[in-house]
Formats: structure tokens, sequence, C-alpha cells
């Protein structure tokens, strides 16, 4: 059922490029604000709080060795490179890729598609692009707000318990951290986005007779989203890994 659908997309995006096809940009549009600025309170306190504890515990570990000073060190890189990207992914996944699931077995159960495509307007075209586009574009802006939110919290708590200076771990922070990394740590959300729009819109697709079964494929679309970005992070982490990126 899937590698259909993949196909249908595909090629619904490839009309797209050679306007051969509409773009909603008005429903894309609109899918950006929901999928992205409307989550950004939450990614940034939820991402705060964790910078918060990430400090406490590597200040607990340090302190054993008399190594306060290398709270960026530990802090930083694990947060750009990795924590920031998977706590974001897991909140829109949880929160947007669920939504895109309710949004379309809803359609599917009020005959919406059917009226769509009984119009001659494809209703992959219309429904799943500007979805996968919006999540694929914003996914990276959140995690970089995310991250700049997660150090912010690690400069205030280690500056609260242990009178780190900000001025100091913010020059630390750039010394440890290129735009190599940065951009791989977007790159990487991207392709986040794209699995969490696709997994979202396919098992709303999958919806076919009650209620009953929309909520059995909103569950289910929740927890192959975080399974997939948990996998997928893990594949990419092990590919630089060994590239030594």
């Amino acid at each position: 059922m899937f590698v259909p659908f993949l196909g249908q997309i595909l090629h619904a995006f490839y009309s797209t490029l050679l306007r051969q096809q509409k773009c909603y940009w008005a429903i894309v549009w609109g899918q950006i604000e929901q999928v992205g600025l409307n989550a950004v309170p939450i990614v940034m306190l939820l991402n705060f709080l964790v910078g918060i504890v990430l400090t406490h515990q590597g200040i607990n570990t340090l302190k054993d060795y008399g190594q306060l000073d290398k709270i960026p060190h530990v802090v930083a890189p694990i947060y750009v490179r990795y924590v920031g990207a998977l706590i974001t992914s897991l909140l829109v996944a949880g929160r947007s890729g669920s939504a895109f699931t309710s949004e379309i077995g809803s359609m599917i159960l009020n005959q919406e598609i059917d009226a769509i495509s009984v119009i001659g307007v494809n209703p992959i075209g219309m429904i799943v692009i500007p979805r996968i586009i919006a999540t694929a574009i914003m996914l990276p802006l959140l995690v970089i707000l995310a991250i700049v939110a997660g150090l912010l919290g690690s400069i205030f708590f280690a500056n609260y318990l242990i009178d780190y200076s900000p001025i100091t771990f913010l020059s630390t922070v750039q010394e440890l951290i290129d735009l190599q990394t940065v951009f791989l740590t977007m790159l990487k959300s991207f392709l986040f986005g794209i699995i969490i729009g696709l997994i979202g819109c396919y098992r709303g697709f999958c919806v076919y007779s009650s209620a009953q079964v929309l909520g059995s494929m909103t569950t289910q679309s929740v927890v192959e989203c975080i399974f997939w970005t948990i996998v997928c992070d893990g594949g990419i982490s092990t590919y630089y890994a060994f590239l030594d990126l």
C-alpha cells in the first residue's frame, strides 16, 4: 500500500514542478502556520527545559572530576548534533503527524476526498503535497529555534548554579560548533520532516470505515513517525560518524 502511495506523491510532485498541476500555495502557507508558527512556543519551552536538565546532569558528573569549566563542551555539541533535532522532531511527529492523519481520515469519512476527485482535482496534489512541503520547510527552522532555546537554558542554569559566565559559555560554543555541523543538523531535520509528513498523510488515507479506525490510524501514525524518526536519526548519526563529520 505504501509504495503505490509514494509513487502517487512523486508523480504529483513532478507534475507540480513541471506546472502540469497547480500548486496550492494557500494550503501550503496554512500548513506552515499550523506546523511551524503555532509550534514555536512549545518547542522553545520544551528545549529550554531540556537544556536545563542536560546542564544539571553534566554539572553533577563533571563536579566529581573538578572539570566544571568543561560544561559547554558536554552540552553544546550533543545538543546541536543530536538532542535539539530529535526532541523537536518527536514533538512535531506527535503534534502534526497525528493532525495530518486525523484531518485526512475525517475528510475520507465525510466523503470530501471523493468530492475533490469528482471535480477533477488530484487529492494527493491538493492535500498531501502541501503538508509534506510545509513540514520539510518548517522542521529545520524549528530545530534552529530549539537549539537556541536549549543553549539558553544551559547558559541560564550554568550561570545560576555554578556562576559560569554567559560570555565565556557563548565563546566556547562558538569555538566548538561550526557551520558544517549546523548544516548537517538542518539537513537531517529536513529528512525528518519528509518522513513525518509522508507517514502522517499515508495513515490518513488508510482510514476506510469508521471513527474507531480513525483513532487507531492516528495512534499508529504517531508511533510510526516516532519510530522511523529515531531509526533514521541513528542511521544518519552512524553515517556521519563513519565519515568523521
